[in-house]
């Protein structure tokens, strides 16, 4: 895997108007039910691929962030109505954090390919689900294994509200959903160890150094 900028790069916590950060800070006060690794530019065998449709999800986040009183771009261009933890730390170990997820009863689900057309270029998007729902646990594969001990990625961290039922919205409840955006990686020389490790921490996230 390459290491590249991405469009998730501009990203900048202190642009948000600080009434925006307290509203989606909110989600923090409750557990996470699901944690997604995402990684940009990956293609990892053995997962199905699934064709997104990037405008319609774009669309949803922003009439999204239009019910919850948010202002859909605050952090970046594209609309989002997360609350971003840990914003761009680099060269940041996973593999330790796999292990934690599912120490907290976050369990390995499987995971997927998104694909898209991006100026003519198809782009690629590896997901990776852990989940507190028990009966979709699957075993991690040895690939999965082994990205996370070969690599070490730049960190953002998400936290979301979602609602439970998009038509009801509100009233139907809703559950907080992590996102662990990887836009870059680099992959660490034999016998070079990371310097740098993403834990959890309570309900929130640290970065931890050695």
């Amino acid at each position: 895997m390459k290491k590249e900028r991405s469009e998730m790069a501009v990203q900048k916590k202190s642009n948000v108007p600080l009434e925006e950060t307290r509203k989606r800070a909110t989600v923090l006060t409750r557990q996470r039910e699901t944690v997604l690794i995402s990684i940009p530019k990956a293609r990892l065998l053995g997962l199905p691929e699934v064709d997104v449709d990037k405008e319609k999800r774009d669309y949803e986040h922003r009439k999204e962030a239009e019910r919850r009183g948010l202002i859909a771009n605050a952090y970046r261009p594209r609309p989002d109505t997360g609350y971003c933890v840990i914003e761009n730390a680099q060269e940041v170990s996973l593999q330790n954090f796999l292990i934690q997820l599912m120490s907290v009863g976050l369990y390995y689900c499987g995971g997927k390919v998104e694909s898209w057309l991006r100026d003519d270029r198809l782009m690629y998007k590896t997901i990776l689900e852990f989940s507190r729902d028990q009966t979709k646990e699957q075993q991690i594969s040895r690939m999965v294994r082994d990205e996370f001990s070969r690599y070490v990625f730049s960190v953002f961290v998400w936290a979301n509200w979602r609602f439970r039922d998009e038509e009801l919205g509100h009233e139907g409840g809703q559950y907080r959903l992590d996102t662990i955006n990887c836009p870059d990686s680099k992959r660490m020389e034999e016998n070079e160890k990371p310097e740098r490790y993403l834990n959890l921490k309570g309900n929130t996230y640290e970065i931890v150094e050695g």
